[in-house]
C-alpha cells in the first residue's frame, strides 16, 4: 500500500467528531482570530492569512508513525487504530478503516481496510494533513461522502452541525464553538465537484440547512420546519437562525438588553420561534425570557415557543407547529402519511435526550 494514506468516509467522520480533534480545531481557530486572521472555509484544520494562504502546515498529530508499519494494509490499519484511540476516537478493533484512493487499480484486497475510489487524482484541495504519512478528507468532502451512508435526516442534521456553532461528540454530548464552515462554502464546494459520489444527495440535503445553529435541539426545531414534507417537515426555508434584533434606545425602559438573538426568525411574518429546554425552566432564566418576549412584542415581533414537553408528544408538537404555520402562512399537509412522517422526524430529533444537554 502506498503512503501517504487518506482516511475517509466513516473513519474520517469519527475523527472529526472526537473531542481531542474538535478541541484542537477550536484552538487553531482562536489563534487565527487573535492574530487578526480568519480561517478559510475549505481548510478548517489550518490557519491561513487574509488571502487564504496556509501558514501553518504542522500536522494535527505526529504520533501515528506509519513508516514503522511498512506497507502492509493490516499493519497500517492497526497502527492508525491505535493512534486514533488515543485521540478519543471510538473504533472497533475489528472494523475496517475507510481509505480513499484515486483509481480502481489502487484498491487493496485486505479486509483490514475498505478502499473507496474517487475516480480522479486526490489533489491537495481534497485533503488535510493529519499526521506524518496520513491525510484526512476535508470536511466538505466528508459531508458529500456521508451522503453515501447516512439517511436523509442524518445528512441534513450533519449539515446543520457543519454550518453551526457546535459539534456532536461520539458520546452524544456536544461542544460549542465558532462555525467551522458556512452553507455557502459547502454549497460552493459541492458545485465545484458535481461528480463526486454522493454530491447530488448532499446538495438536496443542503437545501434544508441554514447557518448558525447553536445546539442539536435548535437544529431539531429548524428541521421540523425546513425538511421536505416526505421527511416530516413543513418544507419552509424562508428563515434565519439566530437573527440579531437591536433594541432602539427609546425602548430601553422595557429591557436591560441592547439586542436579542431570535433562534429561528421568519422575516415575512416578523415572527420568531424558539426552543425552550430544561435550562429555560429555571426561575431566573424564565424571568429573563419573559422580559425578552415582552420587549420583542413591543417591537412588533410575534414570538412562538416550542418546549421539551411539546417535543415529547406527537399531538402537542403537531398543534404547536400548526399554529406557527397558520401565523406565517405556511401550507400544512393534513394527510395521515405526513403526520406519520412528522412523528418520525420528531422521534429522530429527540433521540439523544438521554445524554444530550437540551438548550
Amino acid at each position: 500500500m502506498d503512503l501517504p494514506i487518506v482516511l475517509s468516509h466513516k473513519t474520517a467522520w469519527r475523527i472529526y467528531h472526537a473531542r481531542t480533534v474538535v478541541e484542537r480545531r477550536m484552538k487553531w481557530l482562536a489563534s487565527a482570530r487573535d492574530a487578526g486572521m480568519r480561517p478559510q472555509d475549505n481548510v478548517p484544520l489550518l490557519s491561513v492569512d487574509p488571502f487564504g494562504n496556509a501558514i501553518d502546515l504542522e500536522p494535527l498529530f505526529s504520533d501515528i508513525g506509519l513508516n514503522d508499519a511498512g506497507t502492509c494494509p493490516r499493519a497500517i490499519a492497526r497502527t492508525v487504530r491505535q493512534a486514533i484511540s488515543r485521540w478519543s476516537v471510538a473504533h472497533d478493533e475489528d472494523a475496517a478503516l475507510d481509505l480513499l484512493v484515486s483509481f480502481p487499480s489502487d484498491r487493496t484486497g485486505s479486509k483490514a481496510v475498505v478502499t473507496h475510489v474517487l475516480g480522479n487524482l486526490i489533489t491537495a484541495e481534497l485533503v488535510l494533513p493529519l499526521a506524518p504519512d496520513a491525510l484526512i478528507v476535508c470536511e466538505p468532502l466528508c459531508f458529500v461522502q456521508a451522503a453515501t451512508w447516512m439517511s436523509p435526516l442524518e445528512l441534513i442534521e450533519y449539515g446543520y452541525e457543519l454550518c453551526g456553532r457546535y459539534t456532536i461528540l461520539e458520546d452524544d454530548d456536544y461542544v460549542e464553538h465558532e462555525p467551522f464552515l458556512s452553507r455557502a462554502a459547502l454549497r460552493a464546494w459541492i458545485d465545484a465537484h458535481p461528480n463526486a459520489p454522493g454530491a447530488q444527495r448532499a446538495r438536496r440535503a443542503l437545501a434544508s440547512v441554514r447557518d448558525g445553529s447553536r445546539s442539536p435541539m435548535e437544529t431539531g426545531t429548524a428541521m421540523m420546519i425546513a425538511c421536505p414534507r416526505k421527511l416530516g417537515g413543513l418544507r419552509f426555508r424562508g428563515f434565519e437562525l439566530n437573527k440579531r434584533i437591536d433594541v432602539p434606545r427609546d425602548h430601553a425602559r422595557f429591557t436591560t438588553s441592547s439586542f436579542f438573538e431570535i433562534d429561528l426568525y421568519i422575516a415575512r411574518a416578523k415572527a420568531g420561534v424558539e426552543y425552550n429546554g430544561q435550562a429555560h425552566e429555571e426561575t431566573t432564566r424564565s424571568a429573563r425570557d419573559a422580559e425578552r418576549h415582552g420587549a420583542l412584542s413591543m417591537l412588533g415581533y410575534t414570538m412562538f415557543t416550542l418546549t421539551r414537553g411539546q417535543f415529547s408528544s406527537q399531538l402537542k408538537l403537531r398543534r404547536a407547529l400548526n399554529t406557527i404555520a397558520a401565523a406565517c402562512n405556511i401550507p400544512v399537509d393534513d394527510s395521515p402519511a405526513f403526520q406519520s412522517a412528522q412523528n418520525e422526524l420528531r422521534l429522530f430529533v429527540i433521540r439523544r435526550w438521554a445524554t444530550n444537554r437540551q438548550k
